[in-house]
């Protein structure tokens, strides 16, 4: 019983230094710097999202399909499959830095 209480005293602390080092986290900046946006910073995105949307259901994509199993099999596996799923949330994440 005596445990239990040092252990959740414990996990207190460290709950209440965590969130202490987190409220003055943020200031106002003095600088304020406004980023305009241009027809560049699109062209990639467009490009992707119209390859992706012709390749749907197309011949050139079941084409690819097929010899993509005929080289692999079509029970092909591997390790990163399980962390695959994954993949976007810590773009997510690492997209905050």
């Amino acid at each position: 019983m005596r445990n239990n209480i040092l252990t959740t005293r414990k996990l207190f602390i460290l709950f209440f230094t965590l969130m202490a080092s987190q409220m003055y986290g943020q200031s106002l900046d003095t600088i304020t710097r406004t980023r305009k946006l241009s027809y560049k910073s699109f062209i990639f995105p467009a490009l992707l999202t119209t390859g992706g949307i012709v390749m749907i259901n197309s011949d050139l994509s079941n084409t690819i399909q097929n010899q993509s199993n005929l080289l692999f099999g079509k029970n092909f596996k591997t390790g990163t499959d399980n962390f695959l799923p994954f993949v976007p949330i810590a773009q997510i994440y690492m997209g905050q830095f």
